[in-house]
C-alpha cells in the first residue's frame, strides 16, 4: 500500500463519516418528538430581553 491509496482510502472514509454525521443531525433535527424543545427554545431567546412574545 503506497502513499496514494492510503490518502485516498482517508480522504474516502473522511466523507463518509462527515455525511453520515450530517445526515444524523438532519434527523435529530427534523424529529418530530424534538419539535416542543427547539420551540421552546426559540421563543426563551425572545422572552429574556422582555421585548418578545410571553406564552
Amino acid at each position: 500500500m503506497d502513499i496514494q491509496t492510503l490518502h485516498m482510502i482517508s480522504g474516502t472514509a473522511g466523507l463518509l463519516i462527515f455525511v453520515a454525521l450530517f445526515i444524523g443531525m438532519l434527523f435529530y433535527a427534523l424529529w418530530p418528538a424534538n419539535q416542543k424543545q427547539f420551540d421552546r427554545a426559540a421563543r426563551s431567546v425572545l422572552e429574556k430581553d422582555g421585548k418578545g412574545p410571553k406564552k
